[in-house]
């Protein structure tokens, strides 16, 4: 499913990584965000650039770390379920041009979610519906073919 990015922070978002990426992207990501960020610390002669560099890699190795260690990650991601409603997919973007697409994608995406756990919904209109046997409204061209 894709969803659009609401700018809702997440360790994977500040590494650069999909929910459902392995340790070893995981760790590869780290890698090359941290030695980046060195690189700059080093390139830098402000103190107050140097000192938010500096934040920033504590930042993506924390993250690195939580996200490389599978209890740790596993914790982190049953805290912040609500986060893979808000995952990027660039592909996807163009298609979500108005409210109402928005909408009726996380309309789906819920729905989705709940009929996993089992949880009984109403149809929010016939176009969701599945079963039309109690449906009594009569329709003239149904009636006529249903003959």
């Amino acid at each position: 499913m894709f969803m659009i990015d609401l700018n809702v922070p997440s360790l994977y978002k500040l590494l650069g990584v999909s929910p459902d990426a392995d340790g070893k992207l995981i760790v590869k990501a780290r890698g090359q965000l941290c030695g980046e960020l060195q690189n700059k610390i080093d390139a830098t002669r402000d103190p107050v650039e140097k000192k938010r560099l500096n934040e920033e890699l504590l930042k993506i190795s924390s993250a690195g770390t939580t996200l490389g260690k599978p209890a740790d990650r596993e914790k982190y991601d049953a805290e912040n379920a609500h986060l893979r409603f808000y995952q990027e997919r660039l592909s996807a973007m163009l298609f979500f041009t108005s409210k109402a697409d928005r909408l009726a994608v996380l309309l789906r995406a819920f729905r989705a979610h709940l009929a996993a756990r089992e949880v009984a919904l109403s149809p929010v209109n016939d176009l969701y519906r599945d079963d039309f046997s109690a449906d009594e409204t009569p329709n003239e061209l149904l009636d006529r073919l249903l003959r």
